[in-house]
């Protein structure tokens, strides 16, 4: 499934960004990578899990053609909530980072 490649680049970038936090020029941007990639690795994990389990018991006898929506839908459903979950991180980050003084 497509975790076994997301996991992994969430990984890289949560190290990326330790090591932008380390460096104080780049210290805002760190705190950025580690929290977009990681709320965007979550709500894509959550809603594709979501689709998963809503779509084999929405139907008592589904037809067989309903398997395939429900992959299809699964499939789209890892992307659109990386990209939910990025704008989430980056939202609540800005805000997060306008109230705390980074030195």
């Amino acid at each position: 499934m497509p975790f076994f490649f997301i996991v992994p680049l969430w990984l890289l970038a949560v190290i990326v960004g330790a090591v932008m936090v380390c460096i104080r020029a780049a210290r805002h941007a760190g705190v950025y990578v580690l929290t977009m990639s990681t709320f965007a690795t979550i709500l894509s994990f959550v809603l594709s899990t979501a689709i998963l389990f809503v779509g084999s018991r929405v139907a008592a006898d589904p037809p067989g053609w309903f398997g395939l929506i429900v992959v299809a839908a699964y499939l789209a459903a890892i992307p659109i909530g990386g990209l939910t979950g990025a704008i989430a991180g980056f939202l609540i980050t800005r805000k997060l980072l306008a109230h705390v003084p980074i030195m």
